[in-house]
């Protein structure tokens, strides 16, 4: 069995790490937007927006814990290769650690310039932003813990190059651990 979490700032390439290995290594990717959060706004009659999703999310970790959402996502794996993109809370990586032995927490890093460019590049609405606009949305209560979850990390790559290079640390990294 092997899990692994992915951590890091935003458009640091998280997903894209997840998604490598999901796509090479026949990782179940799992991600609190898709699996947990998205369905439920959806029960709910409510769009799918990121305004609607931050909101779902505070609601239930105020309610029951900021590891909610890990525990719900806890219930959702299947198979024995996992991937979580996006973890944001130490609790969730509590979670995560007690659920599986060898969890391994990645944190992705990539500096604030190449995130913001990357940002204009993949999201119109975000692409708009100022610099200093994008580095202000680090601050939401939803980015707040990343630092200490890199602190974390039991590995941290450095994202500042190609995707074939981000490619080549994650084997690098998880090759030891498939069997």
């Amino acid at each position: 069995m092997v899990a692994i979490g992915i951590t890091g700032r935003r458009y640091s390439g998280k997903t894209l790490a997840a998604e490598w290995l999901q796509k090479t290594y026949g990782f179940r990717l799992l991600d609190f937007t898709q699996d947990v959060l998205a369905p439920r706004l959806k029960r709910q009659g409510k769009r799918v927006t990121r305004k609607n999703l931050i909101e779902l999310a505070c609601r239930l970790r105020e309610r029951y814990g900021r590891d909610i959402l890990a525990r719900m996502l806890v219930r959702k794996a299947r198979g024995d290769r996992i991937v979580i993109s996006g973890i944001r809370f130490p609790e969730e990586v509590q979670v995560f650690r007690k659920r599986w032995q060898d969890f391994l927490l990645i944190a992705i890093l990539a500096p604030a310039k190449l995130r913001w460019r990357r940002a204009g590049e993949i999201r119109k609405g975000e692409g708009s932003l100022s610099f200093r606009q994008f580095l202000k949305i680090e601050s939401a209560e939803t980015e707040r813990h990343i630092p200490q979850l890199i602190r974390m990390a039991d590995f941290r790559i450095r994202n500042d190059g190609s995707k074939e290079e981000l490619y080549r640390k994650l084997d690098k990294i998880v090759k030891p651990y498939l069997k």
